[in-house]
């Protein structure tokens, strides 16, 4: 498919999806069930969940739990008793009914040999998935870890071990209880941010521990990590994990995926400690990106790619913040176009300066290969300015470097443009001498006064950012 059906087709698909969200948020179901009554237990979660939701509902005295306003949709039903087994996988149905009665549970207690050591193996059969083993293994008593100084309980759920082991990330229910779904889609979703980890089973002992809690509260940027005495200890909201399971659809022939990035973007400034840790910065931009930055570490020859002096730039972690919203920027591009051939560097003008060549210019990809920007990108625009921007000039690159010539023919065609100084013989790659037949067609006036080039940055920029405008 090439890039132009591409932009086309996954915006009609980003519409569409949208709109059933906004059907399934309307006809909230309510879900009722009743779990069997267990002397000697103090508590239990029932979790009700698909690849869109999670909800979870606590077990009350009588067995009762309740979920209100569920999303239309199917759901696994999922109860979580320490020490006791779910006999059978329940399916809910809350596409059509505004209220649901789930059968009875049943359950099993586990069983312990007297005086041996005894492993009680269940198949878990819940829609979070499995871990490499396929199996789960009951854990009578809790795992408590000690970390900075304190001993913290382990959340007793799938995956909490293989979160400890490769990240050294416990799970602590002291606020809110982990589930099996939170687990799984918080370790799937640091599995694709690269860094510094253990091995799974084998804890890497140059990690700092980790302690994290869940939240229903709002918190900026959905992450909060601690400093100071509560350095090590991380809280992160429940809303950062919506859509955070890829979702399979096949809108119009194109079959894809669907999932939102917001979880990814909490975590990256966790394992960059919001951009301060300059090695996993840079780990992240090399191997997900393909990209160079200058760092305390590792310096940057500039020379390799601009005549101008080493001491017109700075690196990225005067400002932090900045390369943060860069990379999460870059998460947002579909992943055929997180590694461009010919885009290698990334670099920052010093603060209150301006490239001598474009003054004016916020931001420049230039045609050799890096991508420079100025102080004036992050301090005189709003946050949506900056994420477009950022785009747009990621957009050049593919355009340069992605685009056959074909494609970009295609694509002037599409936006009626016309190459004045050399109509039989048109230079796609031209920054001047083209003229447009048409007027209201672009997502933006820039868009229409420039080139096909710019037409299409702006364009990717909005199928990011703004998909409706690309059918207006």
């Amino acid at each position: 498919m090439n890039i132009i059906n591409y932009v086309k087709s996954k915006n009609i698909y980003r519409v569409i999806f949208c709109f059933i969200s906004l059907l399934s948020y309307t006809f909230g179901a309510v879900v009722t069930g009743k779990a069997p009554i267990v002397t000697g237990i103090a508590s239990g979660i029932i979790t009700l969940s698909n690849r869109n939701n999670i909800y979870t509902s606590a077990i009350d005295g009588s067995g009762n739990y309740r979920f209100q306003d569920v999303a239309a949709g199917l759901y696994s039903l999922k109860s979580e008793i320490t020490g006791y087994n779910q006999v059978n996988t329940v399916s809910v149905d809350a596409t059509v009914a505004a209220s649901v009665t789930v059968p009875d549970l049943a359950i099993e207690k586990y069983t312990s040999a007297a005086n041996n050591y005894s492993y009680t193996w269940i198949q878990d059969q819940s829609y979070a998935g499995l871990p490499k083993t396929d199996l789960t293994q009951n854990i009578v008593k809790p795992v408590s870890v000690n970390v900075l100084g304190k001993a913290y309980e382990m959340a007793n759920v799938s995956y909490s071990q293989e979160l400890f082991d490769k990240y050294g990330i416990t799970l602590s229910n002291s606020l809110s209880t982990w589930t099996q779904e939170y687990a799984y889609r918080l370790y799937v979703v640091l599995g694709r941010i690269p860094q510094i980890s253990g091995t799974d089973f084998k804890f890497n002992s140059s990690l700092n521990p980790t302690i994290w809690t869940l939240t229903t509260d709002a918190i900026v940027d959905d992450i909060e990590i601690g400093s100071g005495v509560n350095a090590g200890l991380i809280r992160i909201s429940t809303a950062a994990f919506t859509y955070a399971a890829p979702l399979v659809v096949e809108i119009e022939g194109v079959r894809g995926l669907y999932f939102s990035k917001r979880l990814h973007h909490a975590l990256v400034n966790f394992v960059t400690k919001s951009g301060t840790d300059q090695i996993a910065v840079a780990k992240i931009l090399s191997d997900r990106f393909g990209l160079t930055i200058d760092t305390d570490a590792n310096r940057l020859n500039y020379s390799l790619f601009t005549s101008e002096a080493s001491s017109r730039f700075q690196n990225w972690f005067k400002h932090p913040a900045e390369i943060v919203d860069i990379i999460n920027n870059f998460e947002e591009l579909p992943e055929g176009m997180h590694k461009i051939p010919g885009f290698k560097w990334l670099v920052r003008r010093i603060d209150g300066t301006v490239n001598p060549v474009y003054p004016d210019a916020p931001a420049i990809a230039w045609t050799g290969g890096y991508m420079e920007f100025m102080e004036v990108a992050f301090k005189n625009f709003d946050v949506s300015y900056i994420s477009k921007l950022i785009l747009h000039e990621k957009a050049h690159y593919i355009y340069q470097f992605i685009l056959t010539s074909a494609c970009k023919k295609e694509w002037a065609n599409l936006g009626g443009w016309q190459y004045a100084a050399n109509p039989s013989n048109p230079n796609y790659d031209a920054p001047s001498g083209w003229q447009t037949t048409k007027t209201t067609e672009f997502v933006s006036a820039y868009a229409h006064d420039k080139n096909p080039n710019e037409d299409f940055a702006e364009s990717i920029a909005a199928f990011v950012k703004n998909p409706d405008i690309l059918k207006a």
